[in-house]
């Protein structure tokens, strides 16, 4: 929850810093330039932003949405409309709420990382619950991370967005996708359903259970009806 929180005011401390602005700020120019210095142009990444991100997103959405079909995982499918719901968030609140750009392009934060960032979160949560192995759960974080770099740097090349805008992006997808698994959480489990704990051994299984009633004090029946004891 914390994580989900510090995530949130890191949102809305960058939106108090750019509300109403229509210029990018100084140093984002600065970066923007850098940017257009070593990235090729926007030509190059102009299909990134349009096309490869959009299919990236709706491809790997459209996996997970599979794999919790197949392993009849609902809490994980619950779990997927993170994505939809932190763009549809950043689409229909943030950026009016922010008013960063002019009214027919809002621009903080950038929903195509926003996408971006929430599917990641959800990928990262999701499989490394489930893998639990470290090199695999460092290979899936290495690329989760290289795709929201991607997606930032697809952002500020294109000029769709300036560099806080897109830096935005990753924690709002981020915080959302964070906080719905956690509301899911609290319905459910997040994980697959434990095990019912294992059945007591049938050994001692009944101590504790005994009550003495009274005690023997004379054999229940005479001597001469004992086998045993007959010469």
């Amino acid at each position: 929850m914390w994580t989900v929180a510090g995530l949130g005011a890191l949102v809305v401390a960058g939106g108090l810093v750019v509300r109403g602005d229509s210029s990018p700020l100084g140093i984002e120019l600065r970066i923007v330039h850098s940017v257009d210095s070593h990235a090729g142009g926007t030509a190059r990444w102009n299909p990134v932003f349009d096309s490869v991100i959009p299919w990236a997103i709706i491809a790997t959405l459209t996996a997970l949405i599979g794999w919790a079909l197949t392993r009849h995982w609902w809490r994980a499918l619950v779990a997927c409309a993170a994505v939809p719901l932190a763009i549809e968030l950043t689409e229909l609140v943030l950026k009016p709420l922010v008013g960063r750009g002019p009214a027919r392009g809002l621009l903080y934060p950038s929903g195509h990382v926003t996408g971006v960032a929430a599917t990641v979160t959800l990928v990262v949560v999701l499989v490394g619950f489930r893998i639990q192995r470290r090199l695999a759960i460092g290979l899936l974080v290495g690329v989760a991370l290289a795709g929201c770099a991607g997606a930032a740097l697809a952002a500020v090349a294109t000029h769709a967005h300036g560099p806080l805008d897109t830096v935005a992006g990753l924690p709002t997808g981020a915080a959302v996708a964070l906080a719905w698994m956690l509301a899911v959480d609290s319905v459910a489990e997040i994980v697959p359903p434990s095990r019912p704990p294992a059945p007591e051994s049938w050994l001692g299984a009944a101590r504790g259970t005994g009550r003495i009633v009274g005690d023997i004090i004379e054999p229940v029946a005479g001597g001469e009806e004992w086998e045993a004891l007959e010469p």
